[in-house]
């Protein structure tokens, strides 16, 4: 006998067997199939069948047959049924295990359509068709499943979309059918149901409806949605739709609803219009029992033969509720017994159904962080696709300063590699915003992120805030340096912690202070007045160029100590168009280091009481015209150099009276003297006068040279002085007369050469030729015999005096020596030491021997008789460093020589001396030299 229902298991046939089904399918919900099933076998593991297809077919009455498939999301052992064992098996459809996963995950710029499909792609045993779909519908620029299941994302997505879907079963395999309006089929067979009352007689094979009640219930009659967009803040997005009966009353109640969830107006349009038909197509429904076997869920039938004839017409069945029993008898399957019964609840057609948004949208609990993203150059493999690259955005941003963040959450994304793709562009909290006005800080690549959601929509997020992290570390030390505030920029790109603007306020009592750094180019713009007031100090310091200007008037007022300006490099420029009046109530010091010029294209006046100008070098003034000084008192012109005059033209003088003073010579030098006097005076000042010449002298006066000297006169020749006189040359001398000769004095008379003074002393060997040489002298005087026998003026005065001297060599040590280590008579030396061993006699000790002995100096070697000259320094320096080693010996008894005086006057041409002043010997004598010359070492005796 044929069953009324059978099962297709994934086991072999027969091994289970169908027993009795309930299920419940509902437009736009999963189906549940509750199976039970007979075996013969008690061991049947369940993994044989826990997520595998199974099939219940279903006889109709025509010889058709009716498929319920679904997968086993459940099977177990009841027990112990009669002759078999009783297992019990849960059927769901694969849209069933959505429910079993969940995920947090984000997709843009597509449609609710495009987005169910693709996670429908996620699942293998998916199979979906969205054929049936007739209108379009709006892309989603930010959608985001959120902490929800694959099946209550979908849910939502197609409930807000207005779309429904209801499964189509065969054999093996069932799919889920997509559909929005009426666009529902009949199932063949079943396009028309007859009803006929349960007390009316129904032959047995006529499939009918035998219970039915319609209802109508009052729904809103208006539906309202409301939106922004900030893209368009000034659009309204207010939709309205409304759908009212005459002959009802209170139908015309309004739902408004904010946010709508769109930013078009077509969308709102869209989207309100699902609302009020899904609000609607409620408002006539009816429900019954049939056993028509062939009544699906999601299909279409018209119903005939009721009495009210206005319900007889199209209806869509949106739920059912069926169950079928397979009766045995001796362990045999018997159509008689089993039974079919349906429960059902239809809408009328006339109204579109929509599905009732039953599945709720998750919320956001509160503000999440998140990463700010951007473009990432270009990679040649996935693998780097993580690693950062110079030619990587610092900043990604839009016109509105939005910018994309990756979600700690999303590991899409993050397994991807494409972070600026992760998120929408999210507006950033601003501190201040208005129109092209405000605070901008647009967040960097890197930095984190406090990202908030409008009313929790996980489709609204929103950034309000920064924060710090282990990789984006505040810019300064803490807490050490807990008490600063501002704001620390970064170049970019490339930028490091070296590279920044900085605002920077520091709260440290006592050590407060705003810190501004620019880190290029820094820009001040004041349109109208800028106060700024210094308590204290005020520093500026400009590294380059720095220029000010000024377009009406520029003061500087300082009330206490003064201004400094200080140039250490470069120069300083002004250029001032107009007048310039500079008034300066106290003193002004200028000091220019290096040039100065000064042009003055017209006038240069200088009006001052008192004026006083130091040249410390060269000074040139041009005139390129005539110049005129007026002096109303005296000029005094002190030159401490040589002053010379050019004058292209005459040259004139014109004074009352001319006083010249010159401390040297003056000298007049001209082709031509004139010189018309009627009285001259001659006034002759000084202390001493010294002529050298290098070759020769020649004085040659026509009638009378008088020479005075007021202290002393020295004349030095280095090789020869000639002094010819026709008739009398008169030397007076109210001191001394120096002269220092090089070589020798020839001195020649036919009479007598007087020398009148205090003292004469002549340096050098003197060849005089002459009858009688006289010397009248105030202190002491020294001269030579004639023949040239003398040694000098040294050696002179030791042998004159040799006679009163009780020790020769005493007489050495306390003349001679001193006058040698001096450099005095050098050139005689030898002779000098010999003509003083001479005068004092043989029973003297030898005093070269003794020289010799005390000084290391070798008389062979060393010839002082050598002309002296400058080349003979070395010589000279030998032989004073050899004399100073010598000791003086002790003075002999008696004491030094007497003061008896020498010889007054003696013949053949020796000298004559005046008396020697009582008291003084001649030792004391000649202790003290005469001053030296001005130009020669202290020391040096006269």
């Amino acid at each position: 006998m044929e069953r009324l229902a059978e099962i297709i298991t994934p086991l072999e046939e027969d091994i289970l067997l169908f027993f009795k089904m309930s299920a419940h399918e509902g437009l736009s919900r999963m189906f549940t199939y509750e199976v039970d099933l007979l075996s013969n076998e008690k061991s049947i593991a369940f993994s044989d069948l826990l997520g595998k297809p199974m099939t219940v077919k279903l006889h109709l009455s025509d010889g058709g047959i009716r498929f319920f498939n679904g997968y086993v999301a459940r099977f177990g052992f009841v027990g112990r049924r009669g002759a078999y064992y009783q297992y019990h098996a849960t059927l769901r459809p694969w849209l069933w295990f959505l429910t079993r996963t969940q995920d947090c995950r984000i997709f843009q710029e597509k449609t609710a359509v495009d987005i169910v499909k693709e996670v429908f792609k996620d699942h293998t045993v998916s199979k979906s068709s969205a054929d049936d779909l007739i209108a379009s519908y709006p892309s989603r620029n930010y959608c985001v499943q959120y902490r929800e299941t694959d099946f209550n994302f979908v849910s939502r997505l197609l409930e807000q979309e207005g779309i429904s879907y209801y499964f189509k079963h065969e054999e093996n395999q069932h799919t889920l059918i997509l559909v929005d309006s009426n666009s529902y089929s009949p199932v063949p067979g079943y396009e028309k149901i007859p009803y006929i009352a349960q007390t009316e007689d129904v032959r047995k094979d006529k499939e009918t409806i035998r219970s039915w009640f319609l209802g109508a219930e009052i729904q809103t009659g208006q539906y309202v949605l409301n939106d922004y967009d900030f893209e368009r803040s000034k659009v309204g997005l207010e939709s309205r739709q409304a759908k009212l009966y005459d002959d009802i009353q209170q139908d015309d109640y309004e739902v408004y609803d904010y946010p709508g969830g769109y930013t078009t107006t077509e969308a709102g349009k869209h989207y309100v219009n699902a609302r009020i038909e899904q609000t609607q197509s409620t408002f006539l429904q009816a429900s019954g029992k049939t056993d028509a076997r062939g009544l699906t869920t999601g299909r279409c039938f018209t119903l005939s033969g009721f009495p009210r004839e206005e319900q007889n017409g199209d209806y869509l069945v949106v739920n059912t509720h069926i169950s079928i029993v397979q009766a045995y008898r001796d362990a045999q399957a018997v159509n008689e017994g089993s039974q079919f019964d349906c429960s059902f609840e239809v809408v009328h057609t006339r109204n579109t159904w929509r599905p009732a948004r039953l599945t709720p949208k998750p919320i956001v609990q509160g503000p999440q962080t998140a990463i700010v993203v951007g473009k990432r150059a270009a990679q040649e493999n996935s693998s780097q696709a993580q690693s950062s690259s110079e030619e990587d955005d610092e900043i990604h941003t839009d016109k509105y300063g939005r910018v994309k963040v990756l979600f700690h959450w999303d590991r899409e994304h993050r397994r991807l590699g494409a972070p600026e793709n992760s998120s929408c562009w999210i507006r950033v909290s601003q501190p201040w915003a208005g129109k092209n006005f405000g605070f901008m800080a647009i967040p960097r690549v890197g930095q984190e992120v406090v990202v908030d959601f409008l009313e929790g929509d996980p489709d609204r997020p929103i950034i309000t805030g920064r924060v710090y992290n282990d990789d984006q570390m505040p810019p300064w030390d803490l807490p050490e340096h807990m008490t600063r505030t501002g704001i620390v920029t970064r170049s970019t790109k490339g930028g490091n912690i070296n590279t920044a603007n900085e605002l920077r306020f520091e709260d440290k009592k006592g050590k407060e202070l705003i810190y501004l750094h620019a880190e290029h180019d820094f820009s001040t713009e004041v349109e109208h007045d800028k106060v700024c007031l210094v308590m204290h100090d005020c520093t500026e310091d400009v590294r380059h160029n720095r220029t000010a200007i000024v377009k009406n008037r520029d003061a500087v007022i300082v009330k206490e100590a003064g201004q400094e300006l200080l140039i250490e490099a470069g120069g300083q420029s002004e250029n001032i168009t107009g007048d310039r009046s500079f008034l300066l109530t106290g003193e002004e010091f200028v000091q220019v280091t290096k040039n100065r010029s000064t042009k003055i294209d017209e006038t240069d006046f200088l009006q001052a009481k008192y004026e006083n100008i130091q040249i410390d070098k060269d000074a040139v003034h041009y005139y390129g015209g005539q110049v005129t000084t007026i002096v109303e008192k005296d000029t005094d012109t002190v030159v401490t150099g040589q002053v010379t005059h050019h004058a292209g033209g005459e040259h004139k003088l014109y004074a009352p009276s001319f006083n010249f003073t010159a401390n040297g010579e003056i000298n007049c030098e001209s082709q031509s003297f004139n010189r018309i006097c009627y009285q001259i005076k001659d006034t002759i000042l000084g202390t001493s006068n010294r002529m050298k010449v290098g070759s020769s002298f020649i004085t040659a006066v026509g009638g009378m040279n008088e020479t005075l000297f007021g202290v002393r006169s020295t004349m030095t020749a280095g090789s020869q002085m000639r002094n010819d006189v026709g008739s009398t040359i008169v030397a007076r001398v109210g001191l001394e007369i120096y002269q220092v000769l090089g070589a020798v004095v020839n001195i020649k008379q036919g009479t007598t050469v007087n020398l009148l003074g205090y003292s004469t002393l002549t340096q050098c060997p003197v060849n005089a030729e002459f009858a009688v040489l006289k010397t009248i002298c105030g202190g002491s005087a020294t001269a030579v015999a004639p023949g040239g026998a003398a040694a000098g003026g040294v050696a002179a005065k030791a042998a004159v005096a040799g006679s009163a001297l009780q020790n020769n060599m005493a007489m050495f040590f306390q003349v001679v020596a001193p006058a040698i280590t001096a450099s005095v008579g050098v050139a005689k030396t030898e002779t000098a030491i010999k003509d003083i061993h001479d005068y004092v006699g043989p029973s003297g000790p030898s005093f070269i021997e003794y020289l010799e002995a005390f000084s290391g100096l070798n008389s062979e070697t060393w010839n002082p008789a050598q002309p002296y000259t400058t080349d003979n320094s070395e010589q000279i320096k030998q032989l004073t460093d050899s004399l100073a080693k010598v000791k003086p010996p002790p003075a002999p008894l008696g004491g030094w020589a007497s003061s008896t005086p020498g010889p007054s006057e003696l013949t053949d041409g020796v000298y004559t001396q005046n008396k020697v002043p009582q008291g003084e010997s001649l030792q004391d004598q000649w202790k003290q030299p005469p001053l030296p010359p001005e130009d020669e070492p202290a020391g040096s005796p006269s």
